[in-house]
């Protein structure tokens, strides 16, 4: 996955079959056409959203706060990391261009992998 000139990257996205097949059927009852958007959605949209669920919950969103739409893309890398242990695999569902990039979230989930370690028996 390259850098295309307008500075937009390919994503990977996991979808369950059965939100898949919803999706499916959506994109054929509306007749879209394969080079249109499904969905509009931008980066304003995505701020706004979370700032009023965030202030429905009683939490407060700015970037100062640290609450942002980007919060849950770092959550999800954290987590995909801390479960799957597949630093390649996250490289591509980020669609990151490099392998260094992606190791920032090592940092993050190291804690966990220390205990990971703790379990395993070298003597067996």
């Amino acid at each position: 996955m390259g850098k295309p000139k307008d500075g937009k990257r390919e994503r990977y996205i996991p979808l369950p079959g059965e939100l898949l097949a919803d999706l499916y059927s959506f994109i054929v009852d509306s007749r879209i056409e394969p080079s249109e958007r499904i969905f509009n959605f931008t980066t304003t949209r995505a701020y706004q959203l979370v700032k009023r669920y965030a202030s429905l919950a009683g939490v407060e969103c700015d970037r100062e706060a640290g609450i942002h739409p980007h919060l849950f893309r770092h959550g999800f890398a954290v987590n995909f990391l801390k479960q799957t242990h597949n630093l390649v695999a996250l490289k591509e569902l980020l669609g990151h261009t490099s392998i260094l990039r992606t190791m920032i979230y090592l940092r993050l989930a190291q804690v966990d992998l220390r205990e990971a370690m703790d379990q395993v028996n070298f003597y067996v």
